[in-house]
């Protein structure tokens, strides 16, 4: 992801929620205020669930930077750039995801984003996977070796890097 870029995703762009229109929507007080009470309900636990995927975005975003700098030093990223994409378009949804939990409550549907996030999760392996099987053995080996050792020096702040709001150099999101 490119200094400055907007993050995108190949997944679904997510919508403001709008608990408003949906509780005047009901046709009775009684109604709106048990679709309230689920909206609450579901909410709390949307926000719950997403708040626990912040550790795993953050160490996510921190192996996949170890890996991006381990390639830059060793002057790879030109040679496989269909995988490296791959790696980049999951990289830019949890850098979303993180985002929008950074965001005021009831913004974004926490549900959805949380479902996509997992879905993104669950492909990471297989796709770091096949994005270093494209390299020979020897290569391989040294590139896992120096990514490793450039984890251990990353601040837990590098995961925020290109992420309005947390990176002073990130370009700020519109209202």
């Amino acid at each position: 992801m490119s200094q400055g870029a907007k993050l995108r995703s190949p997944r679904k762009k997510l919508k403001p929620t709008s608990s408003a229109s949906s509780a005047s929507s009901a046709s009775s007080a009684s109604s709106a205020s048990s679709v309230s009470s689920v909206s609450s309900a579901s909410s709390a636990s949307s926000v719950s669930s997403a708040e626990q995927l912040r550790p795993r975005l953050e160490a996510a975003r921190l192996e996949l930077r170890a890996l991006y700098r381990s390639l830059d030093r060793m002057r790879l990223a030109q040679d496989v750039p269909v995988g490296l994409r791959r790696l980049q378009e999951l990289d830019a949804d949890f850098a979303e995801a993180l985002w929008v939990l950074d965001q005021p409550r009831g913004r974004f549907n926490l549900s959805s984003m949380v479902d996509d996030t997992l879905a993104s999760l669950s492909r990471l392996a297989s796709t770091r996977a096949a994005f270093l099987a494209s390299f020979d053995a020897a290569t391989r080996a040294a590139l896992e070796d120096r990514a490793q050792a450039t984890r251990t020096v990353l601040s837990p702040t590098d995961a925020y890097l290109e992420i309005p709001g947390r990176d002073p150099d990130a370009r700020r999101s519109r209202p």
